[in-house]
Order: structure tokens, then sequence, then C-alpha cells
């Protein structure tokens, strides 16, 4: 099994379990081990996963994801009850199911590192009517890979692990204090963590 979300894509196929889990970055195996006052064991069709007390609110989407992964219509046959993850991502597409920032950011990751370097950086279809592909060049992608990192890595804020999405913008402004060069960046960053992470305390 993989601890984080770029090795599971070295996994050409997953189950319809492990992509519901995985579309909402919570990873699909069972944690031994972890105080059950911080994480709820739950059910999503063969497997159990531990999910962190504050994203108890993800469960009912991943089962609902679940189903629909269950019942659509594939392109093709299956390989075991497995599927490429290219697919669900395609899948996911179609029928405009959000897909997690952290996992597209696992994907991009992992698809930089086996293709080569001077290739432009694909990203996920947009939603509008353009059916057309939209991509970074290296450059681009090399700027913006470390803020989505830095935005990524703030769930790991101690902070963050006890308030959840009650967390005061001060302490966003202490944790980000060391991690900017200047007000302007540090705004510009807890502007983009407070929407990502849907934190409803006033904004400073």
């Amino acid at each position: 099994m993989h601890d984080n979300l770029e090795d599971w894509f070295k996994n050409d196929y997953w189950s319809h379990e492990e992509a519901a889990c995985l579309m909402y970055a919570i990873i699909p195996i069972t944690h031994q081990g972890l105080s059950s006052t911080t994480y709820n064991v739950h059910k999503v069709g063969n497997i159990e996963v531990f999910v962190h007390n504050k994203n108890t609110d993800k469960v009912n989407e991943i089962l609902k994801l679940f189903s629909i992964f269950e019942s659509a219509n594939w392109e093709r046959n299956d390989k075991d009850g497995k599927r490429t993850w290219g697919e669900y991502f395609k899948m996911a597409e179609h029928k405009g199911i959000r897909i997690d920032f952290a996992l597209k950011c696992s994907k991009n990751s992992f698809e930089r590192q086996s293709k080569n370097k001077n290739k432009p950086m694909e990203q996920e279809k947009t939603g509008d009517k353009n059916d057309s592909t939209v991509t970074f060049s290296k450059e681009m992608a090399e700027v913006l890979e470390p803020i989505a990192k830095l935005i990524i890595s703030f769930k790991g804020n101690d902070k963050y692990k006890e308030y959840g999405n009650k967390i005061q913008q001060g302490l966003i402004d202490d944790w980000l204090k060391n991690k900017t060069n200047t007000e302007h960046e540090k705004r510009f960053l807890k502007e983009l963590i407070t929407k990502y992470y849907g934190i409803t305390s006033a904004r400073t």
C-alpha cells in the first residue's frame, strides 16, 4: 500500500473504492495504531479507511462517488474489477465531479517525473465549452508548483488540525510568518489557503 497520493499513480489500476477515496485526497488504506479519538473508520465498498475527524463530512461524498463509479457506463471491460487511473479522471470530468487539488498536484508531479522534462506540463481539462487541453509551459509549472506545495502543506499545521476550517486568520498569519518575503505575498497566500480549505473565520 502507498502512504502518499503521488505513489498511488505508480499503480496502473485502481478499484472503484480506491478511486473514490483518492478523488477526495483520502488515502484508501486502513491505518493501524491511529488514535480513535482523532480518526474514525468508515466502510467504502470492500475496504475500510480511517478518516480524520475534520474530514468526516467527506465520507458521504466518497460513498456517492463510489456509487457513481460502480454504476457508470465504461468504454471497455475492466481488469479484475479495476480500471486505469486515467479512466477515473476522464469519468470524473465527464460527470462534472470535482477532483481534490492535492490529487491533481500529485498527478502532475508524477507525470512530470515520467515524461521528458522538455515537454509542457499537462493540466486537467477545464469545465468550459472549449474541449482542448490546457497546458503550462515548463517555466510556468516551476513557478506554480511551490505555491501549490505550500498550500497543501498547511494541512499539517497543528492549529489547523485542532480547529479545522474554524481556524482564526491570525493563526494563518503566524504559520506564514517565515514562509514569505513580503506582506503582499502573505496576504495573497492567506487568501489562497482560506479559499482552498473553506476556512470560515472572518478575513483580516
